[in-house]
């Protein structure tokens, strides 16, 4: 699965763990191989309703930071992560609840 972002193709690769720096997360944007990461595992305990919505919300968190590093926001000199992250914790809130990533989930 593929993604436009501002007209650069990113990889969606959905996986069964992700891991930076040495920590497993939720997703990864991973801007020089042009791939957004999204963990997939979840406990058994987690029900299907809410592991598609961490999904999906996980899935836009990463489509916005992508966007905002083709956009050239991290170049600017008001730009800084808190900026970014209060942005992308309101859209992709909006995103998750509105266009849902549609995939098949199993649980362990």
């Amino acid at each position: 699965m593929t993604h436009d972002i501002l007209g650069i193709k990113y990889a969606i690769k959905f996986r069964k763990k992700v891991v930076h720096d040495e920590q497993v997360v939720a997703g990864l944007c991973d801007f020089e191989k042009k791939q957004i990461l999204i963990n997939v595992t979840y406990p058994a305990t987690t029900p299907k309703k809410e592991i598609a919505r961490q999904i999906s919300r996980t899935f836009w968190h990463e489509i916005f930071h992508a966007f905002c590093f083709e956009a050239g926001f991290r170049d600017q000199s008001y730009w800084n992560e808190d900026i970014e992250h209060f942005i992308i914790s309101f859209f992709e809130i909006l995103m998750a609840k509105n266009y849902p990533v549609q995939i098949e989930i199993k649980t362990q």
